[in-house]
């Protein structure tokens, strides 16, 4: 098992990139939150995960801790294998799958490549309790968490904080409240009752 490589990025593509070891240049697939990480020449540490089956070796990497550690409880879901659970990542930070996980988001999930609404519902049945001791650790450390261009959401959430509200409880509200078609002000007015019920 290789827990993780230590080395120089010897060249950077869209879903993977090759890092140099002793002279050893290895190919790792990897988020696309990693691969925005690494620099061309520049020394990384890269946690990594080997995926082996009966025709190839395949080594995906993550930048940090939180990362693999999401990765890894991804792929423990019946359906969702180390491409799709990177897939996921691609497409949502480690917080916001935490928080789409928790609040029973599957919208959010389903958006994610090769996820339909049944994978969604099997992701959050599995695993919403082990999310949430993952949520406080991870969550603190997101500076800061957005919707990734979904401008309701994000103009919700940030109203909450301006109001006072911590982000991942702001977050957490507008995600368990909102439904497609919401504008900003449904969102807003949904997510304090939902503040003021807690």
């Amino acid at each position: 098992m290789v827990s993780f490589i230590k080395g120089f990025i010897d060249y950077i593509a869209d879903s993977y990139f090759v890092i140099e070891n002793n002279g050893v240049g290895y190919t790792v697939y990897a988020s696309a939150n990693t691969i925005r990480g690494i620099e061309l020449n520049q020394e990384a540490k890269i946690y990594t995960y080997m995926n082996v089956t009966s025709d190839a070796i395949t080594l995906f990497g993550f930048l940090t801790r939180e990362e693999i550690n999401i990765f890894d409880l991804l792929k423990t879901v019946q359906g969702v294998g180390p491409k799709i659970a990177v897939g996921i990542l691609n497409t949502m930070p480690p917080e916001q799958i935490i928080l789409s996980i928790i609040t029973e988001d599957i919208n959010a999930i389903t958006k994610c490549p090769g996820i339909g609404k049944k994978t969604s519902q099997r992701i959050i049945l599995e695993l919403k309790d082990k999310m949430k001791t993952q949520s406080e650790n991870i969550l603190n450390k997101a500076a800061p968490i957005s919707f990734l261009g979904q401008t309701e959401k994000q103009d919700a959430a940030d109203a909450l904080t301006s109001l006072g509200y911590g982000q991942s409880e702001s977050f957490s509200a507008v995600m368990g409240v909102y439904t497609e078609g919401m504008d900003t002000s449904q969102i807003i007015k949904l997510s304090l009752k939902k503040l003021s019920r807690q």
